[in-house]
């Protein structure tokens, strides 16, 4: 919802004071016949009598001011975890599992009105059945989720980990602008 108004400094009943003049000055300045026809007199009038106004508005300081809203949707974040170590900790059956549950998790937030995204620790977007990374950094994926939607609604964040982390501090350690699940 866009709108726009304009607010004055003074009261915007001066702007008839600044017509009144314009027309006056305007009328002094071409009431004396001029070398021109009268035609190009009532043109000459209505384009002083027009500047002279415009300068006067201007004079009053006039603030156009423009609201634009906005909406958007809450943000929850998957930040998955794509450590080798997913899968040598549990077998395919329960990483399918877990790769099922999450996609039914993510249709009930969006039917919710919720939108989502799916993210690795390395800031990409993640493959729920890729677990290929070498190492496991948590709080640099939560500070990576943290500078890439700062300014938005973020929810939350749901956390997909095994809980063991090979690089960087602890989660529990630092403070987010979020809630992380």
């Amino acid at each position: 919802m866009d709108h726009q108004r304009i607010i004055f400094e003074s009261s915007p009943a001066y702007m008839l004071v600044c017509l009144a003049i314009a027309l006056g000055l305007a009328y002094l300045m071409y009431q004396i016949k001029g070398p021109w026809t009268k035609t190009w007199n009532w043109i000459l009038f209505g384009i002083r009598a027009t500047l002279a106004f415009l300068l006067l508005f201007l004079l009053l300081g006039p603030i156009i001011k423009q609201v634009n809203n906005l909406f958007e949707k809450p943000l929850l974040v998957f930040l998955y975890d794509t450590s080798s170590s997913m899968k040598e900790g549990s077998d395919s059956i329960a990483i399918q599992n877990l790769s099922d549950q999450l996609t039914n998790i993510i249709r009930a937030a969006k039917e919710k009105g919720y939108e989502t995204k799916i993210t690795s620790l390395d800031g990409d977007e993640a493959s729920l059945q890729k677990l290929n990374s070498t190492t496991s950094d948590l709080t640099g994926g939560l500070k990576k989720v943290s500078n890439q939607y700062e300014g938005r609604d973020v929810q939350g964040v749901i956390l997909v980990s095994d809980g063991i982390y090979s690089q960087g501090v602890s989660p529990l350690y630092s403070s987010y602008p979020f809630p992380i699940y």
